[in-house]
């Protein structure tokens, strides 16, 4: 449901749908925003061959996937890469960010989700202040980020609605353009699911197409 279910319902709308199956950090969180960059690089680079506007290439994440997507739009100026030899001849930034019920903030101990930051940055760094504020990404918005669309219920009960509250904020203040939504009800990890959260938040897809009809996506049928 927030995978290769994906796949099937975008494609209905004309968009091509690319899995990303990323690694764990193990104590080193800069091993899954390299996954993120090197997916974007070689979809970028085969834009042409496998039919896709080059320009009109997004990322969307699911909760600590979420966390992920909005950081390979915070750090998009940073070659993770760089590590493997690989000098991109493409941008590594996403034309726009799509979140569900995202984990956002590490340093914030209110609304932490304290398993997501232990898996991110490992037992040994988990409390280390600077890495957590380096990885907190309401701290880290730059000028020039992608539109973002960002999805959260007031009853999640698994991350806290408030790491959403704390992204529009930032975005807001930055001036970026964005779309927030937030539920009354549907719970965490709905995804594409037809009958898991509830009929209120399963409406997000719908806004969610509309939003990128709004940002004029191509080949949207």
């Amino acid at each position: 449901k927030e995978g290769y279910d994906w796949g099937e319902f975008f494609q209905n709308q004309g968009i091509a749908a690319i899995v990303l199956k990323y690694r764990m950090p193990n104590g080193n969180p800069e091993v899954p925003v390299s996954d993120a960059e090197q997916a974007m690089r070689l979809v970028r680079m085969n834009a042409t061959s496998w039919k896709i506007n080059r320009n009109d290439i997004g990322i969307m994440g699911f909760s600590a996937g979420g966390h992920l997507a909005l950081s390979s739009a915070m750090f998009a100026a940073t070659n993770y890469l760089a590590p493997l030899g690989i000098v991109p001849r493409v941008s590594l930034r996403p034309n726009f960010v799509a979140a569900l019920y995202p984990v956002v903030t590490f340093s914030d101990k209110r609304y932490v989700h304290r398993r997501s930051r232990k898996g991110f940055l490992g037992e040994w760094a988990k409390t280390n202040r600077a890495l957590q504020d380096s990885f907190s990404v309401e701290r880290h918005i730059p000028g020039n980020c992608p539109p973002v669309f960002f999805v959260h219920c007031d009853d999640d009960p698994t991350v806290h609605p408030a790491n959403s509250l704390l992204l529009d904020s930032a975005l807001t203040a930055r001036r970026i353009p964005h779309r927030f939504i937030r539920y009354a009800t549907g719970g965490h990890g709905f995804g594409a699911s037809n009958t898991k959260g509830t009929n209120e938040s399963r409406q997000w897809r719908a806004s969610f197409i509309e939003w990128l009809q709004g940002l004029g996506i191509t080949r949207l049928r």
